[in-house]
């Protein structure tokens, strides 16, 4: 994904995206993210420590080489993916049957 200074944004398997652990917490993919759905969060809310990143050498990281701080990290819906065939905990415990997931190809046809 463009942007990243890291390479840590990808597409997974199913077109999904992936934020790989090398996430440097920089914020340029939550500024750039046309849907909003990239979000930032403190490495202590994920219950994970901080730590110090190098950044890795790329075209877009004139830092490239130097040691990160890095206390946030960038989190993306993946649909829970790592719940093999249960889809979307969101959608499974809704108490009200509010969230569902729909696949607009055969629910909201094209005329």
């Amino acid at each position: 994904m463009i942007g990243c200074p890291v390479g840590s944004i990808v597409r997974g398997e199913s077109g999904e995206i992936v934020i790989k652990d090398w996430c440097i917490g920089c914020g340029l993919c939550a500024d750039q993210c046309p849907y909003g759905s990239i979000h930032m969060h403190r490495l202590e809310t994920l219950d994970l420590p901080r730590e110090r990143a190098t950044v890795r050498p790329s075209d877009d990281a004139p830092s490239a080489g130097r040691e990160k701080d890095v206390d946030k990290r960038a989190v993306v819906c993946d649909l829970c993916a790592n719940l093999n065939g249960m889809g979307p905990a969101c959608v499974y415990h809704c108490p009200h049957d509010a969230a569902i997931r729909v696949d607009a190809r055969y629910e909201f046809p094209s005329r």
